[in-house]
C-alpha cells in the first residue's frame, strides 16, 4: 500500500513539473526595432550605421528622431550612450534618469543596467548654481539648451571647461566660460544687459501741489515719478495750472540711478509798462494815482488800467491801458494844445492877416502915376484904370 502511494506521489510530482511555468520555454523578448513602426525603421537603421562608424553625433540625431516618433523608453538608453561617447556626461545621466521614470515598462535587467551606468558617470559630473537677475532667460551649455531661469535646483554640468550662454529677447547675450572640477560645485552670476539700455529715474516737483510730469513731451502722469527710461539726453518738464512750467534737460547714464527735482513758481500776474510823453513836466497818472512826470517805467498788475497824462496848456490825454501777464509795453504819448490857447493864437493871426490885406489892397487898387503900360498886345497899350 505504501509502495503504491509513493508511486502515485512521484507521478503527480512529475506531472506538476511538466505543467509548471518554470518548465515552459520563455518567449524571446522582441528587439527595439521590432517594437518600432515602419516609418521609424529608416532612422533606426541610419542611427546604427552611424554609431558603428563612430559618428556618435549623427547617430544621436537619428536616435532622437526615433524616440520622438515612438516614445519607446528603450530608445533612451541608446541616446544616453551616444551622449556619453560625446563626453556629455550630465546629459547622458539626465537621459537615463528619464528612462528610469518608465520602470513599469522596463525589465529588471534594464533597470540594473541603467543604475550601473548612471553610477559610473557620476564622478564626471558636478553641479552649477546660477544666479541671474532676469527670469525667463534660456541657458545654453556648450550650445545645448538646458532650460530657463530661475533654476530651483543646481544644474548638472560636466567636469572640464564649459561655455555658458544666457539669452533673452530684448537683452544682449551673456557668455561665461567656467572651469568645472570634480566634486566642486560652481556658482556663477549673470546680469543681463538690455538692448535698449534703461536707467531708473526719480523725479520730484517742488512748489506746485499738483503737477504733471512730461518727459520729452510725453505725459508720464502725476508727479512724483519713478520708473525706467532709456539712457541718453531727456527733457523733464512739470506743468500745473497757475504755475510757470519747470523744465530741465539732463543726460541719463545707463546703470546710474538718476534723480531730479523740478521747481515751479506761480505765474506772474503782472506786466511791465513804459510811458514816454516828451514833456518833462507832463504829469502821468495811472488809476487816479500820480506815478511820475515826463516819463515813467514800472510794473502793473495784469488787466485794464486808466492812463491820464496832464500838462498845463495842453489837452489832457486819457486812455485805457490793457496789460497781460508777463507783457512788456512802451507807450509814447503826444499831447495837443488846449482849444482856448489855439483860439487866441488864431485870432491874433487873423487880425494880422486882415490888416496886412488892407495895406496890400491899398497898393493894389491905388491909381498908378503912369497912365499906360507897354505890353505885347496890339496896339501895345493896356489901360491901367477900369472903365464903367
Amino acid at each position: 500500500m505504501a509502495t503504491r502511494f509513493r508511486a502515485l506521489a512521484a507521478l503527480m510530482l512529475t506531472m506538476a513539473f511538466l505543467v509548471s511555468p518554470l518548465s515552459v520555454a520563455q518567449p524571446k523578448r522582441p528587439t527595439i526595432r521590432q517594437e518600432l513602426s515602419a516609418e521609424a525603421h529608416v532612422d533606426w537603421d541610419a542611427a546604427k550605421e552611424l554609431y558603428a562608424d563612430d559618428n556618435f553625433g549623427g547617430a544621436l540625431i537619428h536616435f532622437k528622431r526615433v524616440y520622438a516618433q515612438s516614445k519607446n523608453p528603450r530608445v533612451l538608453f541608446n541616446i544616453g550612450v551616444c551622449q556619453k561617447n560625446l563626453k556629455r556626461y550630465a546629459q547622458a545621466i539626465s537621459t537615463w534618469e528619464k528612462q528610469l521614470a518608465f520602470r513599469d515598462k522596463l525589465i529588471q535587467a534594464d533597470i540594473r543596467k541603467l543604475e550601473r551606468a548612471i553610477g559610473t558617470l557620476r564622478q564626471f559630473v558636478s553641479t552649477l548654481e546660477l544666479d541671474v537677475d532676469e527670469p525667463g532667460a534660456t541657458l545654453y551649455i556648450n550650445g545645448e539648451e538646458v532650460g530657463e531661469t530661475p533654476f530651483i535646483t543646481p544644474i548638472a554640468i560636466d567636469v572640464g571647461e564649459q561655455k555658458l550662454v544666457l539669452k533673452k529677447e530684448g537683452f544682449l547675450p551673456a557668455e561665461r566660460t567656467v572651469a568645472v572640477a570634480r566634486g566642486t560645485p560652481v556658482k556663477v552670476s549673470f546680469e543681463l544687459e538690455p538692448v535698449k539700455k534703461k536707467t531708473r529715474v526719480t523725479v520730484t516737483i517742488e512748489g506746485a501741489p499738483k503737477a504733471t510730469l512730461f518727459i520729452d513731451g510725453v505725459d508720464m502722469g502725476p508727479a512724483p515719478f519713478q520708473g525706467e527710461i532709456l539712457a541718453g539726453r531727456h527733457t523733464f518738464e512739470a506743468r500745473a495750472k497757475g504755475y510757470e512750467p519747470g523744465r530741465q534737460t539732463s543726460k541719463v547714464v545707463f546703470g546710474t540711478p538718476f534723480s531730479i527735482a523740478l521747481s515751479m513758481v506761480p505765474i506772474r500776474a503782472e506786466g511791465k509798462v513804459k510811458i514816454v510823453t516828451g514833456y518833462q513836466d507832463a504829469r502821468i497818472e495811472i488809476d487816479d494815482k500820480v506815478v511820475g512826470t515826463g516819463a515813467w517805467e514800472g510794473v502793473l498788475k495784469a488787466g485794464g488800467h486808466r492812463l491820464v497824462v496832464r500838462k498845463e496848456g495842453y489837452e489832457t490825454h486819457t486812455s485805457d491801458l490793457a496789460l497781460s501777464a508777463g507783457q512788456e509795453r512802451t507807450l509814447r504819448i503826444s499831447l495837443e494844445v488846449e482849444h482856448e490857447s489855439a483860439w487866441i493864437w488864431w485870432t491874433v493871426t487873423l487880425v494880422a492877416v486882415v490888416a496886412g490885406g488892407g495895406v496890400a489892397s491899398y497898393f493894389v487898387f491905388r491909381p498908378a502915376e503912369s497912365s499906360e503900360v507897354t505890353g505885347t498886345l496890339n496896339p501895345g497899350v493896356v489901360p491901367t484904370t477900369l472903365s464903367f
